[in-house]
């Protein structure tokens, strides 16, 4: 029974137990379930769920159990905002990539010099005023186009 709900892409007219018992079902395989609902029949599922979203004009029951509420009608928005996010997680990942290259070569340069040159070529003032040009091309990282990620980034 579990195997078959795996491989179904999804649930519609299920009664509120039933609903219930696919996303403990789901979630005892060790998946992150999603659950969409708009009635009193739906609360006990989207309490359950990890991300419960009651939908634009739910009861106040659903929009009590959920986590989430969406404001406009369709679940489209639910699409946008995961689009988004991984648009978002993808500049973070850049900035930190650039940053600890950046930092990396400036103290990589600073201890080969100190180690086998027997000076130091930078004073700390000196680090500090070189890293700031280099914040100008990570501000331009906001809004770089990014890539969304097709499968879920955990």
């Amino acid at each position: 029974m579990k195997r078959l709900i795996e491989k179904a892409d999804g649930f519609a007219r299920v009664f509120p137990e039933h609903k219930y018992a696919i996303v403990k079902a789901q979630q005892k395989r060790g998946h992150i379930v999603a659950m969409t609902g708009d009635g009193v029949n739906d609360a006990p599922a989207l309490k359950q769920a990890d991300c419960g979203t009651a939908v634009s004009g739910a009861t106040d029951a659903a929009r009590s159990a959920a986590a989430l509420i969406l404001t406009a009608p369709g679940l489209s928005v639910i699409k946008t905002a995961i689009d988004e996010a991984r648009q978002i997680f993808e500049r973070i990942t850049s900035y930190t990539i650039y940053r600890v290259a950046l930092t990396m070569t400036i103290m990589f340069l600073v201890v080969l010099s100190a180690i086998f040159l027997k000076f130091t070529p930078l004073t700390a003032i000196m680090i500090v005023i070189m890293s700031l040009p280099d914040d100008i091309p990570i501000m331009t990282i906001a809004y770089d186009n990014t890539s969304v990620s097709e499968p879920p980034i955990r």
